[in-house]
């Protein structure tokens, strides 16, 4: 619906919207009024140019849209297959000037460009992910022989092992956003792993508890502060979780959770060999969508289901690197974790009112 914009059509207008909708303004001088429902908002077009108004609707900036072919930036590729991007895949990554204004909390968030799940995506991403899930229960079904695990210090690398280092998520006091898997953040038994080549910046930073069974991924940078390095990022995930375990006299085994904080969205588009293109926070949100769960809550994604909606969702996120990865790993190291499997995915919206404003995803494991 388009109105004149004027003072006695504003209050016209407000005094007659149905509760669930959406006022939008646009400098040509129209609103748009958009009805939501349950399962979300659909985004309302722009209206036309007026030629007799200087100023036109706010533009997305380009490659904002990384679902778009036309906003596609060639990278090249890491060893994981994937390409470089100039920041980690957890961090976090501020709003390009001129983005909209960030909608209240419901079941999706249109301030987020990368929304975008092409069918055409979704489907190749689902045989991607799908084919994770299977090398690993085909590796455990004939029990491969594990990969040795990785000596950071044989290899070059320093900096893993420092002792009763609080992980520094930079999440302030009153937030707890793994306290309802048990994970005390702020526990002092936490050791770090930040690891670095002499001279260079962090590739990978890590926390691992084993008394808590848990480790949490903070950084990855290997593509860039480390191309075509000695050790991949499974290798070094691994190598540093194995050296904090043993070091507590804790079976490697023992592993539950596997945090990753803080899910960036894309500065430019990310995609793996074959071309696909990879959005780890973009298959959270369609997985918000299609289970329709309300993003201010924890979505729990159970490995075991007979729900097809929701096995399609597990496929697609077992795609994205912060799963995928975490397959890979088990697959490569099956004996040391005597055959441990992804049984749950527990993602959390920046909407969750624990999250501070963070995508994460708690992958839990089992056997």
């Amino acid at each position: 619906m388009r109105i004149s914009l004027n003072s006695f059509a504003i209050f016209a207008l407000l005094g007659s919207v149905p509760f669930a909708s959406i006022v939008r303004s646009y400098p040509t001088g129209y609103i748009d009024v958009v009805e939501t429902s349950k399962r979300g908002i659909s985004p309302p077009k722009p209206p036309p140019r007026d030629p007799s108004h200087n100023s036109s609707p706010p533009k997305s900036p380009a490659g904002s849209d990384p679902f778009d072919d036309k906003n596609r930036v060639p990278s090249p590729k890491g060893p994981f297959g994937d390409s470089n991007v100039p920041s980690s895949d957890s961090g976090s990554s501020p709003s390009p000037p001129g983005s909209p204004p960030r909608p209240a909390a419901g079941f999706r968030n249109f301030a987020e460009a990368d929304l975008k799940l092409p069918d055409t995506v979704r489907d190749a991403l689902r045989t991607k992910g799908q084919q994770y899930i299977t090398d690993l229960d085909a590796a455990i079904s004939k029990q491969d022989v594990s990969k040795k695990v990785a000596s950071m210090e044989e290899k070059g690398y320093q900096g893993q092992g420092v002792p009763g280092q609080v992980p520094e998520l930079k999440i302030p006091p009153k937030f707890d956003p793994f306290g309802e898997w048990q994970i005390n953040i702020r526990s002092s038994d936490w050791v770090m792993d930040d690891i670095v080549k002499p001279g260079s910046k962090t590739i990978v930073k890590t926390y691992e508890d084993p008394s808590q069974k848990a480790m949490i991924i903070s950084k990855s940078y290997n593509n860039v502060n480390d191309p075509g390095g000695a050790l991949g990022w499974t290798e070094m995930v691994m190598s540093n979780w194995h050296s904090a375990a043993t070091s507590k006299n804790a079976p490697v085994s023992d592993l539950k959770y596997i945090i990753r904080n803080n899910i960036q969205k894309p500065q430019n588009t990310k995609t793996d060999k074959n071309g696909l293109v990879l959005n780890t926070r973009a298959a959270m949100n369609k997985a918000f969508e299609e289970m329709e769960k309300k993003t201010t809550e924890t979505l729990t994604l159970d490995f075991n289901t007979e729900n097809k909606v929701e096995m399609q969702q597990i496929s697609i996120l077992s795609a994205q690197i912060h799963v995928a990865r975490v397959l890979q790993m088990l697959k490569d190291y099956r004996g040391e974790f005597k055959d441990l499997k992804i049984t749950k995915l527990h993602l959390q919206h920046s909407d969750n009112p624990q999250s501070d404003s963070q995508h994460n995803i708690v992958i839990e494991l089992g056997r």
